[in-house]
């Protein structure tokens, strides 16, 4: 993968500003002033391309500052060695959560405990030859009330009734899931296999914690001595660009996956595609820049136009 970003930018003649934080994005009369870290840039045009990954998110769980053990976010999260004979409570249910837990049980930790708030939608990685992810997009235009039940017939086939396991079923169906709350479904051979062996237990969600225990939401509680937090990431684009009125209710771009906000800004990679996200990417990019390129040419126009019109 680092050899195919640096094949591309050589290949693509992209000038990179490595190190260089943007702090704020203004509107000027010519276009935009970017501050970053490494002085001030002026430009006619902006791509926002910072992804829903950008800063972690930790939920406020009451006690936390109390807990006496150790706190890591899946983020920081590199493998299992430094787990090895611990106890460890991985919290979330999506593929993070799901891959971390694997590697937990898989490498020597000693208890692994999966702390689930709301059910996931678990599938397999592939159904034979075929990846999910291409039925997820070969179904991306039939509507969630007559997809889901397929989908959910077909998973109880593929799983069986996991719910003595500890996974209930979701409150909507699959695509319903990834519409309107933008969760997408969790790849779970591993993690059904090491749950149904025991190396894995699921338990139900943190309620609080104090300095030797998390309780959670069913009144139980377990000890574990180190928490990973598989609890996600919040775009954290308000400092960046809030003051700008492009962000929507929940801090991300308007306009989907990628579009023009207005006046030369435009941004990819946002929302939840049904494809996948490297993937959706790699089909949008294309478009999304004969967008900048002809909103340039019309901004070039424009500007010769009002030259020469000065100009006589």
């Amino acid at each position: 993968m680092v050899r195919y970003f640096d094949r591309y930018v050589r290949q693509q003649n992209i000038t990179l500003e490595l190190g260089c934080e943007v702090n704020r994005i203004d509107r000027t009369a010519g276009g935009w002033l970017v501050d970053t870290s490494s002085g001030e840039i002026r430009t006619a045009a902006v791509v926002l391309a910072t992804g829903k990954y950008r800063t972690p998110a930790v939920p406020p769980w009451p006690g936390l500052d109390q807990f006496a053990g150790e706190l890591v976010h899946s983020v920081d999260f590199r493998n299992a060695w430094p787990f090895r004979g611990r106890d460890v409570l991985v919290v979330g249910a999506g593929n993070s959560a799901a891959d971390i837990a694997v590697q937990l049980a898989d490498n020597g930790a000693r208890k692994v405990w999966l702390a689930v708030r709301t059910p996931p939608h678990l599938v397999r990685r592939a159904i034979g030859p075929i990846p999910s992810d291409v039925f997820l997009e070969l179904f991306a235009r039939v509507p969630a009330r007559v997809v889901d039940p397929l989908i959910a017939r077909l998973n109880r086939l593929l799983f069986g009734d996991l719910s003595v396991y500890g996974f209930r079923r979701p409150p909507l169906g699959l695509k319903a899931t990834v519409e309107q709350r933008g969760r997408i479904p969790t790849l779970a051979d591993e993690l059904v296999d090491a749950v149904r062996a025991g190396r894995v237990e699921v338990v139900a969600a943190v309620a609080a914690v104090d300095s030797g225990r998390v309780i959670l939401g069913d009144g139980t509680a377990v000890a574990p001595e180190v928490i990973v937090a598989a609890t996600g990431f919040n775009t954290d684009l308000d400092g960046l660009v809030g003051h700008l009125g492009v962000l929507d209710e929940h801090g991300e771009p308007h306009g989907g996956f990628a579009s023009h906000l207005g006046d030369g800004m435009f941004s990819i990679g946002y929302g939840i595609p049904p494809n996948g996200p490297l993937r959706a990417i790699r089909l949008s990019a294309t478009p999304l820049a004969g967008q900048v390129a002809a909103y340039l040419a019309a901004r070039s126009c424009t500007t010769n136009r009002v030259e020469r019109s000065a100009a006589v």
